[in-house]
C-alpha cells in the first residue's frame, strides 16, 4: 500500500543572481505548527500525505516590473508540470444595474501568492429572524470573496488570485481557491 510507505523530504531553494539554488546554509526548519513568514504561511510538516506524488509549496510574491492592475504568473518544472495564476489588484463587488460586477482592480507592484488573498474567507448568514451565524468557506477559511447572501455582496472584497480556467464572473461562483 503506497500510503504506508512514505518518505518525507524537505529542501529550501532560494533565488540568487544566477537563478535558484539549494540553500544548505539556512534552510527553513521543520515546523510543528503552521508558521507565518514574511512571504506567507509555511504549513506544519506533519500533515498526512494522501498522494503517491510530490507536494510542492511555493511561498513568495508576484512582482510586476511596473505597477499593473493584473498579471499572469506561472510556475513550471520540466516540460510536463505547469501551474498558472491570474493576479489582480484590490477589487470589490459593485452594484451595476440589476446585478453585481467586480470593480476595476487597483494597481499593484507586488502581491503575495498566499491563501489569504485567494478565494475563501468567512461570511455572516442570517437564519430565522435576527439570528446570524458565521460561515467559513471550508477549502480556505482565511481567504476573501466568499459571500452567500445577496444583501452582503456589495463592497465585499474579491480575491487577488484566480485560476485562469475558472474566473469569478458572478457573486454566486465558489471556485476552488488557487495559491502556492
Amino acid at each position: 500500500d503506497v500510503y504506508k510507505r512514505q518518505v518525507v523530504a524537505k529542501a529550501t531553494f532560494r533565488e540568487g543572481a544566477e537563478g535558484f539554488y539549494l540553500d544548505t546554509e539556512s534552510p527553513f526548519p521543520l515546523y510543528q505548527t503552521d508558521t507565518r513568514t514574511p512571504l506567507g504561511i509555511l504549513p506544519r510538516d506533519d500533515l498526512p500525505k494522501y498522494n503517491a506524488g510530490v507536494d510542492l509549496i511555493v511561498i513568495g510574491k508576484a512582482h510586476a516590473p511596473k505597477a499593473v492592475t493584473s498579471m499572469k504568473v506561472s510556475f513550471q518544472i520540466g516540460k510536463n508540470f505547469r501551474r498558472d495564476l491570474l493576479v489582480f489588484g484590490e477589487r470589490k463587488w459593485e452594484k451595476r444595474g440589476e446585478g453585481f460586477k467586480p470593480s476595476s482592480p487597483l494597481e499593484f507592484s507586488e502581491m503575495p501568492l498566499s491563501h489569504e488573498v485567494a478565494y475563501g474567507g468567512r461570511t455572516k448568514v442570517k437564519i430565522g429572524g435576527d439570528m446570524e451565524v458565521e460561515v467559513s468557506y471550508p477549502l480556505n477559511p482565511e481567504g476573501k470573496g466568499f459571500v452567500l447572501q445577496e444583501e452582503e455582496v456589495e463592497g465585499t472584497p474579491l480575491p487577488n488570485l484566480e485560476n485562469p480556467n475558472e474566473p469569478i464572473l458572478n457573486w454566486e461562483d465558489h471556485p476552488t481557491p488557487v495559491f502556492w
